[in-house]
């Protein structure tokens, strides 16, 4: 905000008057730590160096004492670090301009602060403290870069206290006093101290790892309570860690800690989606670069893709060690195949363990933790982490060890947070801030934060436009304004309930800025070399004119389930960099991926239509304010009427303020438990009591008796206006749910007889997490739906050896024999099969039959759905996909009418129906053939399904690390046009390198970073 716009203090008020007793509770504490050492603040200490830390940032930041700039920032930077929020420390300490002219105890502190140990030390001349803070360095430096412990520091730091003291000087007695404190904290918590401690192993088998240069120097909070608690010498525990508070950084730890131990051979990591998996394996391959330890992100592609790489665990006596990270399906289906897998794990990872009750995922996710228990030794370290775990203590009694310890991190904050709420009364609007808790009134507000714009009109329009516009959807206007207009401070996310509504938020900031909006484009504030590489990776997919294309220009991007992978990774890693700003996103913000942003601007407090779950926005509000990036993030709510309307509509404005508190966090939950849970209808928010037993007849009933429930549950509900149609709809994810757990008893059945199999059912029902939490009546419920699942399966088919083929196709047991059944009937016809297109006209007709997607059966013309799918694995982008659909002129229905496939439709088909539901059809088929040859036509058509490319080169291309379909066609012409001819793209990377790395230098610089590493 402009200078002049500032509001004048009152008359008397002067910021800087708390500046002594801050400085005061500083030194206070600096006494206190240097005596009693790291973590040993008194409560009420402790939050008087909080707040004095604060106050130094926001004296900073206000600018109302500028000639003690360079002192208020090493005064901040202290006080953050001796508070326990090294990250906002650094921040500040960056800040601090160069001090080569100044105090020899001001630049030490300096030096201190910014903790560049491992650098060639300073120097601080002959004179005064010199000499002594000179001899300091030295023992500093050395034992950051090898562990050396110098008995002579001790002695040295209390030498300048003591000259300090002596000479009388109160600005000498606190910087001297606060370097003391500061550095005898780091050196208390640096790696060298705590880890060789913490594991239980000698500093010489960690030299190499200690004094990597990209190692850290020091443990931070949160890391040293998971070294504490015994999790580095092996113990099992669940770990409450906040976001940014450095996880990725600690499962590093744990599992180095394994190796060295010579515990693990094999560590596995499972994150519940597939781009935090991606995420984390590439911080993994980073950090163990040049070592001789693997690290393989298994493909979510359900086929055995990992014998190789796995055959190695099992079958040499000394293996080198192994980092599996998968998600919870890959790791289902890599157990079925290969079980004896499970004996050589030494290490479990269970990150954003909070997902068991997210649908049939959280089925699987549960399911999975039940299973592997009984199939790990018994020395193996289970570790739940999660940064929103409410009841943690069942969790673990579920999930871990009898001796697991629970790792409570959660109170250890790495930055603060901030939340406003928009207001917008009268022609201008502002924010609403509450520093802290959410009290009857504002800490502070800001004016003029919403200035309506007239924006141009275009062609031979006469409306006035004005942006943001006020009207129904004014929220979604002024979410996207503030975005706008806090981009110039800091990285902005701007979150959506769906993705339709983030989409939209793109296209109207194309719209505005083509209607001469005034506001600098968030571009300006970014890379711009890597805007237009973002840009015109964007425009391979969608067209170089497209919306998406032209936002991506504008440095606008959006980030959702329906972003192609390589793009939504590729703004992933410009996000993680600092080199765009500004993204449009939706539940992927809270999935655990890292998005380093200072601003969240709530747009909507629903999520695919329904409420958002406290435990869900507390994990988006992690995502403000990235420790190491920023001292402080801010949630700003964008819907004026939130706050406006909170006294006549104050249930919104109260549901609002209950998900900032972390005590209204729901405990996590179980799908499995959800099956019989009562009934909730998304479209009234009507929840409708009906006993488990009667839910049960519905789940086992035939199609047709499923709608006559329905329809009569529907005459006893308390709203008429809840249809039968929305009940069965309600139900649908339930039925998905036991077609997981079908999946899983076929599995465990193994050669018993039918009566142990049902026993077995039941008894495994009373090891998962739904009968943990269940009521007396809803264990024998879940009892009997398990041992009615595994009657199903015998009903279906009692052969033995036929329901152990069926389990590994991860299929329910009517699917899977329907598969095999038409295996058996295609005969000798499949084997002639040669090309994807072929594979994908002989298995439509299993795709139709098989497959929920609606666009199988109600898209119009009847051929739609077979066009769009040729045009996919033919490598089409989506621009032409897209195209295709208008060409049709595709329509679905819509009530009693019919509409246009909407661009959201195309790419859901493809990315979800064709890339996951047929292929896992797929996978079946190539089972039920017996063929396990990576290179038979059906693997190959199995991968142009999942990835939508054409042939090997791209499938080759994309499984290589390079993983975006646009790219990967790219890159093939680009290859052929330079004379290469193959298949494998590694060939390529021998033979014509300087094409790869010509046509890749155009692309996002995730790629660059990736080919680098091949």
């Amino acid at each position: 905000m402009p200078d002049e716009h500032h509001l004048k203090l009152p008359e008397g008020d002067e910021p800087s008057s708390l500046l002594l007793s801050a400085v005061a509770t500083l030194g206070d504490s600096a006494a206190h730590l240097s005596v009693a050492g790291v973590d040993s603040l008194p409560g009420h200490l402790q939050k008087q160096l909080e707040l004095a830390a604060r106050y130094f940032d926001a004296l900073l930041e206000s600018r109302y004492a500028e000639r003690l700039t360079g002192d208020l920032l090493l005064l901040a930077g202290a006080a953050y670090y001796l508070a326990g929020r090294p990250g906002s420390s650094r921040v500040l300490a960056e800040r601090v301009p160069e001090l080569s002219d100044s105090d020899p105890l001001e630049r030490m502190l300096d030096w201190i602060l910014k903790g560049r140990f491992r650098r060639r030390p300073p120097e601080f001349g002959d004179e005064g403290h010199g000499p002594a803070l000179s001899e300091i360095a030295r023992h500093v430096n050395k034992h950051f870069i090898d562990g050396t412990v110098s008995e002579q520091l001790e002695g040295l730091l209390s030498e300048i206290q003591h000259r300090a003291y002596k000479e009388r000087n109160s600005r000498d007695v606190l910087l001297a006093d606060l370097i003391a404190a500061v550095l005898r904290c780091r050196l208390a918590v640096s790696v060298w101290s705590t880890i060789p401690k913490f594991s239980d192993q000698p500093v010489d088998v960690w030299q190499d790892v200690l004094s990597k240069p990209d190692f850290p120097t020091e443990l931070w909070p949160a890391q040293r309570v998971i070294g504490q608690a015994g999790l580095l010498r092996g113990r099992s525990g669940a770990v409450l860690m906040p976001t940014s508070a450095g996880k990725t950084k600690s499962v590093e730890i744990l599992v180095r800690s394994g190796f060295i131990s010579k515990r693990v051979k094999l560590a596995v990591v499972v994150a519940p989606f597939r781009a935090l998996v991606h995420e984390i394996s590439v911080n993994l391959r980073r950090a163990f670069r040049n070592e001789a330890v693997r690290v393989n992100e298994l493909s979510d592609a359900l086929q055995l893709d990992f014998d190789e790489v796995l055959e190695r665990i099992l079958g040499s006596a000394d293996p080198a060690p192994l980092v599996l990270v998968v998600t919870p399906e890959k790791l289902h289906f890599v157990l079925r195949q290969m079980p004896d897998l499970a004996g050589q794990i030494g290490l479990l990872v269970y990150d954003e363990c909070h997902q068991f009750d997210n649908g049939p995922r959280g089925a699987t996710y549960e399911l999975l933790l039940t299973e592997i228990a009984d199939l790990v030794p018994e020395a193996t370290q289970s570790v739940l982490i999660s940064a929103v775990m409410p009841n943690v203590a069942t969790l673990a009694n579920w999930a871990l060890p009898d001796d697991a310890e629970i790792v409570d991190g959660s109170t250890l904050l790495p930055t603060e947070r901030a939340v406003a709420f928009s207001s917008w009364t009268g022609r201008q609007g502002r924010l609403e801030v509450f520093d802290s808790e959410i009290a009857k009134s504002p800490d502070y507000f800001v004016p003029r934060a919403i200035e309506v714009a007239q924006l141009e009109k275009v062609g031979r329009e006469r409306k006035v436009r004005s942006f943001p516009a006020r009207g129904d959807d004014a929220w979604k206007d002024v979410s996207l304004y503030l975005g706008l207009r806090l981009v110039a401070s800091g990285g902005v996310a701007i979150f959506c309930g769906r993705k339709d509504t983030a989409n939209g938020m793109v296209r109207r900031a194309v719209d505005v800025y083509r209607r001469g909006f005034g506001l600098s484009v968030p571009a300006d504030y970014s890379d711009g070399a890597e805007v237009e590489r973002l840009k015109w990776l964007t425009g391979l997919h969608f067209g170089a004119d497209s919306d998406k294309a032209v936002a991506a220009g504008l440095g606008v991007f959006a980030h959702h389930g329906s972003t192609p992978h390589g793009l939504r990774v590729s703004i992933e890693h410009a996000m993680q960099h600092n080199m765009i700003r500004f993204v449009v996103c939706t539940s992927t913000l809270a999935q655990g991926v890292n998005l380093p942003i200072r601003y969240l601007v709530v747009s909507s407090t629903k999520q695919a239509g329904e409420d958002i779950r406290t435990r869900d926005f507390q994990n988006l509000l992690g995502r403000a304010g990235r420790a190491g990036m920023h001292t402080e993030g801010m949630v700003v709510f964008g819907n004026p009427s939130l706050y406006d309307q909170r006294f006549m509509k104050s249930d919104a404005f109260d549901a609002a303020t209950d998900l900032l508190s972390s005590s209204n966090m729901e405990d996590i939950g179980s799908s499995l438990l959800e099956t019989i849970s009562p009934l909730k209808i998304s479209a009234t928010m009507e929840s409708i009591d009906i006993p488990p037993r009667l839910i049960l007849e519905f789940l086992f009933a035939d199609e047709a008796a499923q709608v006559q429930w329905a329809e009569q549950v529907a005459l006893l509900s308390r709203k008429s206006s809840v249809a039968a149609k929305a009940i069965i709809d309600a139900m649908s994810s339930r039925l998905k749910v036991l077609e997981t757990v079908e999946s899983h008893l076929m599995a465990m059945r193994g050669s018993d007889d039918y009566e142990s199999f049902r026993e077995r059912a039941r008894l495994l029902s009373e090891k998962t997490l739904a009968f943990a939490l269940a009521s007396e009546s809803e264990r024998s419920v879940l009892a009997d739906l398990f041992e009615r699942i595994a009657g199903r399966v015998n009903a279906v088919d009692p052969r033995v050896d036929r329901q152990a083929m069926y389990a590994r196709t991860l299929l329910s047991a009517v699917k899977a024999k329907r598969i095999f059944e038409w295996v058996d009937a295609s005969g000798a016809a499949l084997a002639d099969l040669s090309s994807p297109e072929e594979w994908l006209a002989a298995v439509w007709p299993l795709f139709v039959e098989l497959c929920d997607s609606k666009l199988f059966r109600s898209v119009e013309p009847a051929d739609v759905s077979y066009r769009l799918a040729l045009s996919w694995i033919a490598g089409d982008s989506y621009e032409a996909l897209v195209a295709l659909s208008a060409a049709l002129a595709a329509t679905k229905p819509r009530g009693k009418g019919r509409q246009r496939l909407a661009e959201e439709d195309v790419i859901s088909f493809c990315q979800q129906t064709l890339s996951f539901e047929c292929s896992l059809v797929v996978a079946a088929v190539a089972m039920a053939m017996g063929v396990s040859d990576g290179d038979a036509p059906i693997s190959t058509f199995l991968k142009s399904l999942k990835y939508g490319l054409p042939a090997k080169l791209p499938i080759s291309i994309y499984e290589s690390g390079l993983a975006d379909r646009a790219l990967s066609i790219f890159l093939v012409a680009h290859l052929e046009g330079g004379g290469f001819r193959g298949d494998h793209f590694t060939d390529a990377l021998t033979t014509h390198r300087y094409l790869v790395t010509e046509a890749v230098s155009r692309a996002p610089s995730f790629f660059t970073v990736a080919l680098s590493h091949m």
